[in-house]
């Protein structure tokens, strides 16, 4: 544990000396701007030339991501013609990979169509570029800590799963446990083997499912309650499941004999083993359950529908050998039906 604790600890600590470095680094070229500002004359806005100066002292403000965000932005009232037009130049190329396809097209465009008018409108167009560059990256890296975050707890949900099945199988080999074919402690069994296999499948996806997933969904899933509730519905899959198969709706070769009526009382490890796969299967698999409980319902629809008496359309046949009497015939005339009658003469 200590080791493991250190090896941690150096990880996050290798991360954040990184991210100090690229956050000095910023600065240094942040810097670099303004002294070319500061040469170039007196100041183009002197309201963005003083808040520059607060931000860029250490003693005022600290070196953090945010104010040099805002350096960024405040340095586009001070640029020159010439370095709007070359920061506008470069800021596209940027664009078109950080920005989606249509913003990045649209203004390289719009940049074309700028080409003959006033540097004014240019730095305008610059101001809100640097704006949707900053806001992108502060998404992509909110992005990067909510997959994290996720992919930890996912881990921890599937660990804690894990070592809770791995304490109840050494419970049983250690104090030799014995089960009968229609005990309801089988149950709990059940129930941590869909835990554990729910967990499983959220690990083994993971990755695809961040992948896929937007920032708004991210924050969804960041959330405790939802990865909990993921592991009790493998929890309550696997229950179902064990019910099924003690009723004898499951039953064959694949699936354990559980019930009363399933041969000699006590389970044999076989059986056992397969309640455990089943129900790992039952909280691994988002469709097993519901798909069994569907065709379950279809079946019993369908004997009902069977067994249930007509209401309409039936017309009473009379035994064999006793000719319809009048008001029979009527009647079946009435209700709809027909009738072939012979008379005798």
């Amino acid at each position: 544990m200590t080791l493991l604790k250190g090896l941690g600890g150096r990880g996050r600590q290798g991360s954040a000396d990184e991210v100090v470095e690229l956050t000095n680094q910023f600065y240094v070229t942040l810097r670099a701007f303004f002294a070319r500002v500061k040469q170039a004359g007196p100041p183009r806005n002197e309201q963005a030339f003083e808040r520059i100066e607060q931000l860029l002292d250490p003693a005022q403000s600290p070196q953090n991501w945010t104010n040099a965000y805002e350096i960024e932005q405040m340095l586009v009232h001070l640029f020159d013609e010439e370095t709007v037009a070359n920061e506008l130049d470069m800021r596209v190329l940027e664009a078109k990979g950080v920005l989606r396809p249509e913003l990045a097209a649209a203004y390289e465009e719009r940049i074309k169509n700028l080409a003959a008018t006033g540097a004014e409108h240019r730095r305008t167009l610059l101001g809100r570029l640097v704006n949707d560059l900053q806001w992108r990256y502060i998404v992509n890296e909110a992005t990067r800590r909510y997959t994290k975050g996720i992919t930890r707890r996912t881990g921890y949900l599937s660990v804690i799963a894990l070592n809770m099945f791995l304490v109840i199988i050494a419970a049983i080999y250690y104090y030799g446990w014995k089960f009968d074919r229609d005990d309801l402690r089988l149950l709990f069994i059940a129930a941590v083997g869909g835990v554990w296999g729910a967990t499983f499948s959220m690990l083994a996806t993971v990755k695809t499912r961040l992948g896929d997933s937007k920032f708004d969904d991210l924050k969804l899933m960041r959330a405790m309650s939802v990865l909990l509730s993921r592991a009790l519905v493998g929890a309550g899959a696997a229950s179902i499941l064990f019910f099924f198969l003690l009723s004898g709706l499951l039953a064959g070769s694949a699936f354990p004999a559980l019930g009363v009526g399933a041969g000699e009382n006590p389970l044999p490890h076989r059986d056992l083993a397969l309640l455990i796969v089943w129900c790992f299967i039952a909280g691994f698999s988002e469709r097993l359950i519901p798909d069994l409980l569907t065709n379950t319902e279809t079946k019993v629809a369908a004997a009902v529908a069977d067994r249930m008496p007509p209401t309409k359309g039936t017309v009473d046949v009379p035994a064999s050998g006793t000719p319809p009497s009048a008001g029979d015939k009527h009647d079946a005339a009435f209700a709809g039906g027909t009738a072939d009658a012979t008379t005798g003469s």
